[in-house]
Formats: structure tokens, sequence, C-alpha cells
């Protein structure tokens, strides 16, 4: 197996998954579903794309502890895909656009250095501070899909440093975007195109 999908969409008590090799468990709680992932990781060595969508995930603590049990047991994959939806949530909690947990960082999938293209959209814009040093720790990174209201001057020095980075989609609700493209085109010798997908506020 080369390939794996994980879609869940509740995750209470009487929640039933059967993942991969035949077996069936009960999902009592988020963290049965990360022993399964390190399990996946374990009898599928040869995994190279990886994608895992919750909206049972309520808590950015939980998308912390995805990527460092992907970290951990996913070394070898290529193509990572994260994604759920915790925007009312995040409402709630900051209505200014900085939506995420700052907790969040790329040093958490440092040891998946073989990545080429990774997909983050869980309905909140990223914080800038995920980006830190993401030219060391996903060196080989080609593609890259985010959700940000504005990307800053330190996001694109960071990004710059993606030597091998050709694209970048990014979700957003601000249709002033016009530096990425320009920007990335100069510093990253292999980057081909920005794309936007605009988000509806009305």
């Amino acid at each position: 197996m080369k390939s794996l999908e994980i879609e869940i969409y509740t995750c209470d008590e009487k929640s039933i998954a059967k993942v991969i090799t035949g077996w069936i468990s009960s999902l009592k709680s988020s963290r049965e579903l990360f022993n399964q992932m390190k399990q996946i990781g374990i009898n599928c060595c040869k995994l190279k794309s990886f994608s895992i969508n919750s909206s049972n995930m309520n808590s950015d603590e939980c998308y912390e502890y995805v990527m460092q049990t992907i970290n951990n047991n996913f070394t070898q994959i290529k193509r990572l895909r994260i994604s759920g939806n915790l925007y009312g949530k995040a409402k709630e909690e900051d209505d200014n656009h900085n939506m995420i947990n700052e907790t969040l960082r790329s040093h958490l999938l440092d040891k998946c250095k073989r990545l080429t293209h990774f997909t983050f959209t869980v309905k909140w814009y990223l914080n800038d501070s995920f980006f830190d040093n993401i030219g060391q720790h996903l060196p080989k990174l080609q593609y890259l899909s985010f959700e940000n209201y504005d990307t800053s001057d330190e996001v694109l020095n960071e990004l710059s440093k993606l030597t091998h980075l050709r694209a970048i989609k990014v979700g957003t609700d601000d249709r002033g975007f016009d530096n990425e493209q320009e920007y990335l085109g100069k510093h990253c010798p292999k980057f081909v195109d920005a794309y936007y997908k605009y988000f509806c506020t009305d």
C-alpha cells in the first residue's frame, strides 16, 4: 500500500472504523485514532501518501498531536493532507484572523524530510509562526496549500528558502493578494505559480 485516505465524520463511543490490515476497533476518543495512526505507520512502511480529514478533532491540540504522530511514524511519506472544520470554534476564540494556536509549527513535521506536497486546511488561518524555518524542516517541499488572511513579508521570506517550491495555494477572504507570485518567482528558482481560493465574506 502506497496511499491511504481517512475520513472521519463522527467519533463517539459507538463509532467503528476499519482502518487497514483487517482489524476493526472502536474509536472511543481521538487518542485511539492516534494509536491507530501509529499502527498504520508501523504496518505500512512503504506508504507515500497520507490524508486525514476529521470534523471530530475539536481542538488545536488535536492537530498538533496529529502532526507529531505523523512525524514519528510516517517519515517516508511524500504527500500529506490534513483537513477538518474548526471554523466555528476558532471564531468564538478570536475574530481578528489569527485563528490557530501558536503551538503549531512546521518543525512538528521535521522528520518528514521527503515531503514534497503538504495541504493543511482546517478553516483556520495559519499563524505566521507556523512558517518559521520551514526551509530547514521541509527542505524538499514543492507544493504547499494553506489558509491565511494576509501573507506577511516574514512568511514570504521563510517560503523563499524552500528551494524546490513550485506552487502555493492560499485560501483567503482578502482579494488584495498580488505580491506572492512576484516575490517567490524572484527568490525560488523553480517557482511556477500562486493560486488563490477566495472565501465569501458577505
